[in-house]
């Protein structure tokens, strides 16, 4: 037993310093996570914004969520960006005020 602990000890300590890291991330990024995903929900569903830009994001938010290796998610979530913060950048403002 004692032989085994000595041999596991090291990597202990690593895992007991990697989830004290990660908590500490996890508390710092927490309030900003959680904001990116009301704007990520008020960018898909807020009828300020045309519908075709809402569409976008949806289909950007579900590509994300499904295993496809084509870079969908990206594109859409990329040109839905662009023209969130070029073309309707005074309704995207008051979207970020109301959350």
């Amino acid at each position: 037993m004692v032989g085994l602990l000595r041999s596991f000890g090291p990597w202990l300590w690593v895992g007991a310093g990697a989830l004290v890291v990660l908590g500490a991330v996890g508390v710092i990024v927490s309030p900003r996570l959680k904001r990116l995903m009301r704007l990520a929900k008020a960018a898909a569903t807020d009828p300020r914004l045309p519908r075709s830009v809402r569409a976008l994001f949806w289909v950007g938010l579900a590509a994300k969520a499904m295993p496809i290796d084509f870079g969908v998610d990206e594109v859409c979530l990329g040109l839905g960006i662009v023209l969130l913060t070029t073309r309707y950048r005074v309704v995207w403002a008051e979207i970020r005020k109301d959350i």
